[in-house]
């Protein structure tokens, strides 16, 4: 390694949530300042860290310091960024520093669980092979996430980094715990072959240039939950042609991550455990509980009782096996079983329904976020949306379904509509 030059050097790395980019100076072999021009960590876990971090490094000759507790992602990517600086100074290219043993490598590291439908701590095992200096086959053979979440992520990463040779991999939108679970694991594997996790991550995945294209459908369904999964297989069986938009990139809808419990009377697994339940005696029970409120919608109740039996059958008909049938409390109406289960809960529930819809022909399109409705007159004729690749696709539709849920994954609307 030569001396270091003075300069100013720009360096980006991935945080938790997205691009870290620095103005690492250098002067006489030492980090004189450091200039945040961009980062995107959470501001009172990562973002306060980074401050601490970029006091503690300036004025040192050491291009590594001791990580802040809870933001150990965003204190690795602090790190990992003053050594591409250290680098960059270093009157040599980077890729002659570049060597890695051949063969294949493990390693368990801490990723995403969910425990009773809350966020818990979990584990996932990375199996990254090398060869001539090359990533050439990355599995994940155990983990704790599901197949259509953390699952889904893994297989969207490993591709990336095999075909771009990088580690400079953006989070998956929908699963940041397992995404930055994988860069954590590849980083471990490259530094047991002998390798520079910092390389990897100074090659930067270029994008290539966005465009705009026009589409035309009968469906557009907006929202790839349990609603706009059963919407979407719905109009398909009758004949109508279907393209869903889904924001994230993976299965990570709140149906996906709930206990994935559905309610029902009247229906087949009830009476497979003997249960005899009707919708009218379903719709008294529930509006004994609400009848009191300003604005319960008698009609509404009514038709999600009435239709909680087709609704039983129609998921079914599309894959979806009960595991059985619960209540929801011991007390009073909610103490008759009428919650049907499965044994993947939310998850395998969607799942059931995605592999339905996509086998019925159903175009499920990931990471494809809608702007806007396009409106004529009045009337909806389609919607704008947008990719990760920043291509805006305009797609014209004679109907457009808004099954994306509710505004609790909006910090701006949260904020506004949220006073308390």
């Amino acid at each position: 390694m030569g001396q270091l030059k003075n300069g100013t050097y720009q360096v980006s790395t991935k945080g938790f949530k997205g691009d870290i980019d620095l103005a690492v100076t250098i002067k006489d072999e030492q980090i004189a300042k450091i200039d945040i021009l961009k980062e995107e960590e959470t501001p009172n876990i990562g973002g306060k860290a980074l401050t601490a971090l970029v006091q503690t490094a300036q004025g040192r000759n050491d291009f590594n310091v001791d990580g802040i507790s809870g933001a150990s992602y965003t204190s690795k990517a602090f790190n990992q960024a003053l050594t591409l600086a250290k680098i960059a100074a270093q009157d040599e290219k980077q890729e002659a520093t570049l060597t890695l043993n051949d063969g294949q490598y493990t390693t368990t590291v801490n990723s995403f669980q969910e425990h009773e439908g809350l966020p818990g701590v979990g584990k996932m095992t990375m199996l990254a092979t090398f060869k001539d200096n090359k990533i050439t086959d990355i599995e994940v053979p155990e983990y704790t996430d599901t197949h259509i979440m953390g699952g889904m992520a893994f297989d969207i990463l490993a591709k990336k980094a095999i075909a771009k040779q990088s580690t400079d991999l953006d989070v998956v939108t929908g699963a940041s715990v397992s995404s930055n679970a994988f860069r954590q694991a590849l980083d471990n594997c490259i530094l047991q072959a002998g390798g520079q996790p910092e390389i990897f991550a100074a090659r930067k995945i270029k994008q290539r240039t966005p465009i705009v294209e026009n589409l035309n459908t009968d469906i557009v369904v907006i929202g790839a939950g349990m609603a706009g999964l059963c919407a979407a297989i719905e109009a398909t069986d009758q004949g109508a042609k279907v393209l869903i938009c889904e924001a994230q990139e993976i299965n990570g809808s709140s149906s996906t991550r709930s206990e994935g419990f559905v309610m029902g009377a009247g229906t087949k697994e009830q009476a497979k455990h003997g249960i005899e339940d009707t919708t009218d005696a379903f719709f008294e029970d529930i509006y004994s509980l609400y009848k009191d409120e300003p604005t319960i919608d008698t009609k509404l109740m009514r038709k999600l009782t009435h239709d909680s039996t087709d609704l039983n059958n129609f998921l079914m008909e599309n894959g979806v096996t009960w595991s059985g049938v619960t209540h929801v409390s011991e007390k009073g109406v909610r103490n008759l079983k009428r919650a049907h289960t499965t044994a993947g809960l939310g998850a395998e529930l969607i799942e059931n329904l995605v592999q339905s819809a996509q086998e019925k022909g159903v175009d499920l399109r990931y990471g494809l976020a809608v702007d806007r409705l396009i409106t004529l007159n009045g009337q909806v004729q389609g919607v704008v949306a947008r990719n990760k690749l920043g291509d805006t696709l305009i797609i014209h539709a004679s109907s457009v379904i808004v099954a994306a849920g509710s505004y609790t994954e909006n910090p701006e609307m949260v904020k506004e509509l949220n006073l308390v």
